[in-house]
């Protein structure tokens, strides 16, 4: 049973707190700050709130580095469209390739693999995912997505229709249960894709949702909305049911597997959001 405030803020018992905007202060062990723009800039937890986690941002409030309280350091880049183009631990980089706002590719710059993406028409749902090494064109391996009702990927199945990755949700995106019935020498299929539009961050355990960062073990965003209030009254609120809506870009939700992405729609959308001709910059709003 989830419980909800009168603004859509979900809670869990005496042990969540939601200071004044909507701010997530204490969840569990947990404890959240906040710049004066309502970006979170440190996760507190542990004894003594010893472990930190540090969160940094441009000055167009986009996530460009994460420390963890190991020290691990977590880098991001991105183009002037929003769209992340690099992300770079202990030295690795990967850098991401786009179609509109659609991830269609990735590779690491010190791998030789590299990895595609195939979607259903004028949607963010996952038809395919390609896996390739450079310079061996004839050894590709392309592996099937399977969805459920909201478009969000359950399943991995081979050439074959065998199933070769499998996992569960929690309503708000977070991964339960992971299996691979068919892993062959240690090799596992991998799938960052979760809810549409969205790409996991193992590092961090965020979903990057194109024009912000998603946390589904909180069941939130963790900066507000670019759009304002026209994503509504909760600008930290993923949507207001996740069960039968989705949020593709980030910035508005929508009602269905295939909402809200309609290119045209989409381009209004933006273009009503940040002024005529300009998809690009701060909110008008």
């Amino acid at each position: 049973m989830l419980h909800y405030d009168a603004t859509g803020n979900l809670l869990s018992d005496s042990k969540t707190h939601i200071a004044k905007g909507n701010r997530l202060t204490f969840f569990g062990d947990k404890h959240f700050e906040y710049d004066r723009f309502g970006n979170l800039i440190a996760e507190k937890s542990g004894k003594k709130h010893r472990l930190v986690t540090h969160y940094e941002y441009d000055c167009r409030h986009r996530l460009i580095k994460v420390i963890k309280p190991t020290g691990l350091i977590i880098t991001y880049t991105y183009d002037a469209f929003n769209r992340r183009t690099s992300k770079t631990v202990e030295g690795k980089t990967t850098e991401f390739i786009w179609q509109d706002h659609k991830l269609i590719a990735e590779c690491a710059d010190n791998d030789k693999f590299w990895r595609s993406y195939i979607y259903e028409p004028d949607s963010h749902r996952p038809l395919a995912q390609i896996l390739g090494k450079a310079g061996q064109s004839e050894k590709l391996k392309t592996y099937w997505y399977q969805n459920n009702y909201l478009g969000t990927p359950h399943r991995l199945t081979d050439s074959l229709g065998e199933t070769v990755y499998e996992c569960e949700y929690s309503a708000y995106g977070e991964i339960i249960h992971e299996h691979w019935p068919q892993a062959e020498n240690n090799i596992k299929p991998i799938n960052p894709l979760r809810f549409q539009g969205q790409y996991y961050d193992e590092e961090t355990s965020l979903h990057y949702n194109l024009n912000r960062y998603y946390a589904p073990n909180l069941g939130r965003f963790i900066t507000q909305d670019p759009a304002k209030l026209c994503g509504g009254l909760n600008s930290y609120q993923y949507c207001f049911n996740p069960i039968i809506w989705i949020d593709p870009l980030g910035l508005l939700a929508g009602l269905g597997s295939h909402a809200p992405y309609d290119p045209h729609l989409v381009r209004k959308q933006l273009e009503e959001l940040y002024g005529p001709g300009n998809v690009v910059s701060n909110p008008i709003v």
